[in-house]
């Protein structure tokens, strides 16, 4: 049973093992998730930087329980905003150097990038949002 729930609890946080159907107003296939996981500086500059439309990032660990508690709200709103805009998300202990690059201390921490800008967040926000608050965040840092 304990094992279940750490895998339940894994599967959340790499965006992984959903096999609920997405909402009716999702573009996003029922059973795949709508978020990227990214590892490396590689793939962050390929999936986040070079990106042609805004990207929503959520820097996470998987002992961070506010993470695990964000992991699913990120996944719906991710499922209902996409591809209007992209969703990725970073484990932290495995890329220390994207996470010190951006200067944040505290993690869940959910910053959105705009195609164009120079190298770097427009916008960085730290802690749990429930959907309503997070959909709310990005709509404010997209608008133009």
């Amino acid at each position: 049973m304990f094992k279940e729930i750490i895998r339940k609890i894994m599967a959340a946080i790499n965006g992984s093992g959903s096999d609920k159907p997405t909402d009716k107003g999702s573009t996003t296939p029922a059973g795949k998730s709508a978020v990227t996981l990214v590892t490396g500086e590689d793939k962050f500059q390929t999936e986040v930087l070079d990106s042609t439309v805004p990207v929503v990032v959520l820097f996470s660990a998987p002992w961070c329980t506010y993470c695990v508690k964000q992991a699913p709200v990120f996944e719906e709103v991710a499922a209902a905003m996409s591809p209007r805009v992209k969703f990725v998300k970073i484990n932290t202990d495995n890329d220390k150097a994207i996470k010190r690059r951006y200067g944040f201390q505290g993690i869940p921490t959910t910053g959105v990038w705009i195609p164009g800008t120079a190298n770097g967040a427009l916008k960085l926000k730290s802690g749990f949002m429930p959907a309503a608050a997070l959909k709310a965040f990005i709509n404010s840092a997209t608008k133009k």
